[in-house]
């Protein structure tokens, strides 16, 4: 039945006209479905596969720098394109999404904080979203942080448990740098939790062989997954400079894409990765890239709660 509706509202589409597209897709982590955390970023094994199937039959999926091209050249797009990304630098991009991309036959870019590839300790998002994951009821008092307080009902599963976490995470993310790290301390400290490390990063060996592959391209994402509009100007050039430092010499090859933390920037961060000399920049405005620049280039999120049906949805909707 699912089948049916997605090829039914390709379908649709297709009889909207012969005008082409391009679309960009953004995920994280891609898991199996034995790892049972309630997280966006997380998509399981078995409809990540399922999405694959439907973007295979329904677009022609290029590299990035094919869209690159497609855009350069000013010429009507007479196809329906669709690049894949993924944020972060997971391990499970290399464990689960290389070998289906293997398979498949279809490239993908993967943007990497090294931070965590040198095994220095996980994201501090990532702490917040383990150690909330018990079938417990949480109560945290950021009050002196954030002037709120928060509950994850032991109740709440699904997306409703993700809801209360990312309304969390979305009032840290606004918090001044100072203030994060005792912030994040204290909820860890109240969460009292000794979670199990789901959320693993790429190792640099892991990355090197991924670049080696034709269907992969290495993009770079600040060194410590960086907040861009929160740094000064000296500090943006050189998280970004340290983070593709490090991707070159893990792959041998050059890094020319970047991917805003968060889709967050301002014109300064643009400024300052346009002079580092990289060819382009994305961010999470969900929409197709029509008439945006290179350094503004618009992608759709898939998470761990959007289904085959919900994404082909969310395509054809635009």
């Amino acid at each position: 039945m699912k089948d049916l509706l997605y090829k039914a509202a390709a379908g649709i589409n297709r009889l909207k006209g012969s005008r082409g597209s391009i679309n960009l897709l953004m995920y994280h982590e891609v898991l199996p479905a034995a790892c049972a955390i309630e997280a966006w970023t997380v998509v399981r094994e078995e409809e990540f596969a399922k999405q694959v199937k439907f973007l295979k039959e329904n677009f022609t999926v290029i590299a990035l720098d094919d869209a690159l091209s497609l855009q350069a050249s000013g010429n009507p797009l007479r196809e329906d394109f669709m690049v894949v990304t993924f944020d972060d630098g997971y391990a499970g991009n290399y464990e689960v999404v290389f070998p289906i991309v293997q398979a498949y036959q279809f490239p993908v870019t993967v943007y990497v904080a090294t931070r965590g590839c040198q095994g220095n300790g996980n994201y501090w998002f990532n702490d917040v979203i383990e150690s909330l994951q018990a079938p417990k009821e949480y109560r945290v008092d950021l009050s002196a942080f954030t002037g709120k307080q928060y509950r994850v009902s032991r109740h709440a599963k699904g997306e409703r448990k993700w809801d209360h976490i990312q309304g969390l995470l979305q009032d840290l993310k606004k918090l001044p740098r100072t203030d994060l790290e005792p912030a994040v301390k204290s909820l860890l400290t109240q969460a009292d939790a000794a979670p199990e490390r789901v959320l693993r990063h790429l190792t640099p060996a892991q990355v090197k062989e991924m670049s080696r592959s034709p269907l992969v391209t290495i993009g770079a994402h600040t060194h410590c997954h960086s907040l861009l509009p929160s740094l000064s100007r000296d500090q943006i050039g050189a998280t970004v400079s340290q983070c593709r430092e490090l991707l070159e010499n893990w792959t041998s090859a050059a890094v020319e894409h970047f991917a805003f933390p968060n889709g967050d920037y301002d014109n300064e961060a643009i400024e300052v990765i346009q002079g580092l000399g990289f060819r382009s920049c994305v961010t999470t405005k969900a929409k197709p890239w029509t008439n945006e620049p290179v350094f503004e280039i618009p992608r759709t999120g898939v998470g761990r709660y959007d289904s085959v049906n919900k994404l082909a949805n969310q395509l054809y909707s635009h």
